[in-house]
């Protein structure tokens, strides 16, 4: 059975210097067909779905949204590492707290998607999480 589920996410860095510069793209889309074999199942009780209902839904979309962009960065993480432009590291761990220092900030200031994030904020804030993480994995 195909999975409800397609995305596709790159990852795009570039370095110069002690700047690093990425920009990841996300496209997500999920096909719920009712009564076909794709469509989810519907939730018990008063209609109203939690993400427990959803579960292998739920983690689909992680699988093929964080987990990607995550490995991707890691990827890109190491490659820069190889090349002495950031310390020895685990480059999963890296990835994974240069992507908080990136998302922390945007699930707050836009409230949980109820708020629209000015390009200059979403500027401010890419800049600071790199700026942070430069200083935790510049080489020595």
């Amino acid at each position: 059975m195909d999975s409800p589920v397609r995305s596709r996410s790159e990852l795009n860095c570039r370095s110069a210097g002690t700047s690093l510069s990425c920009r990841p793209t996300l496209s997500i889309s999920i096909r719920f067909a009712p009564g076909g074999e794709s469509a989810a199942p519907a939730p018990a009780g008063s209609g109203d779905a939690d993400l427990g209902d959803f579960a292998d839904l739920a983690a689909e979309i992680q699988q093929r949204t964080a987990i990607r962009l995550r490995e991707a960065l890691a990827d890109r993480l190491a490659r820069l590492t190889l090349a002495g432009q950031l310390r020895r590291s685990d480059p999963d761990v890296a990835a994974e707290q240069y992507l908080a220092l990136l998302t922390g900030p945007l699930e707050t200031r836009s409230r949980p998607g109820t708020r629209k994030i000015s390009a200059a904020e979403l500027r401010a804030i890419a800049e600071a999480a790199t700026d942070t993480f430069l200083r935790a994995y510049a080489p020595e």
